[in-house]
């Protein structure tokens, strides 16, 4: 099967035919370079990104190096954040219970889009982002070798007022995964977001990845999400942010009843394979000081 894809201004693709990968099970390893870029409250973004998924240890990675603004203040931390990457390193993530894992279904190359909305404990929105991103294989890949990616990833959007200087993510959460079309797979899903200064806010997010094979979900899953690491700096005009993260497959129901019984059945089945995740450290918010 045959995709028709834009050409990055480094690369191949605009006006090229080139085949639909599928692959049915993940590879050992993945590597891939990111060009990113984008626009924030009218300040052009410019930055690029390593990222990494290690099948044995089921961990996936980055680093991710903006051109600091500083006129967007943390804006640049509530857009997409790590969203950036995991979005397309943890598609390759164990599945359990007879789920599979979203590689196993869209294959290479995919685009994703991805629309956050910012919410206020009040209620009012304080910044919508959207996020588009293209991956495709950076030379051809065999079993048993390490996979090459590129990509590339666009961030645009608009905040309302100040963040404080500290945001921390949600320790992880679960997304909610359907298939409503032949190469159309969408993902839900809702975390807060906590401010060094004791406030908070929801970021709501609505995904989309977009593919052309004839794969489907074998029913609604649910993606369960974990963060292992969240550092970042801002040293000299840079901002580097640096992540890890697990996360699995399972159905969204059936054999372990109701989604909010989803956390539970997670830690059960880990520790059923003898799978231990550390604990990170989040700064817990203190409210009504």
């Amino acid at each position: 099967m045959l995709l028709l894809f834009r050409k990055y201004s480094d690369s191949s693709i605009e006006g090229v035919l080139i085949a639909a990968v599928t692959v049915p099970e993940p590879p050992r390893s993945v590597l891939a370079e990111v060009d990113l870029e984008g626009e924030l409250n009218g300040y052009s973004l410019d930055g690029s990104a390593l990222a990494w998924y290690d099948a044995p240890t089921n961990v996936n990675g980055g680093v991710i190096d903006w051109q600091d603004v500083p006129e967007l203040g943390n804006a640049m931390m509530a857009a997409s954040k790590y969203s950036i990457l995991s979005i397309n390193f943890c598609i390759y993530s164990r599945s359990i219970n007879g789920a599979v894992n979203l590689f196993s279904v869209i294959g290479l190359p995919h685009h994703a889009e991805v629309d956050y909305t910012l919410v206020h404990p009040d209620g009012s929105v304080i910044g919508q982002y959207q996020q588009s991103s293209h991956f495709e294989m950076a030379k051809p890949w065999h079993p048993g070798e390490t996979m090459m990616k590129r990509g590339k990833s666009t961030v645009t959007g608009h905040f309302e007022g100040d963040l404080p200087k500290r945001i921390e993510t949600s320790p992880g959460y679960s997304i909610f995964l359907s298939q409503s079309d032949r190469g159309l797979v969408h993902g839900i899903y809702g975390q807060t977001m906590f401010c060094e200064n004791g406030e908070y806010f929801y970021e709501l997010v609505r995904r989309r990845y977009m593919f052309d094979n004839d794969n489907s979900l074998p029913f609604d899953e649910i993606w369960n999400f974990k963060f292992l690491r969240d550092h970042w700096e801002v040293k000299d005009d840079r901002r580097i942010m640096e992540y890890r993260a697990t996360s699995y497959y399972t159905p969204a129901e059936a054999q372990h009843g109701h989604i909010d019984e989803f956390d539970r059945a997670f830690s059960d089945a880990l520790q059923e394979e003898g799978i231990s995740i550390p604990q990170r450290e989040v700064a817990v918010p203190v409210f009504g000081t």
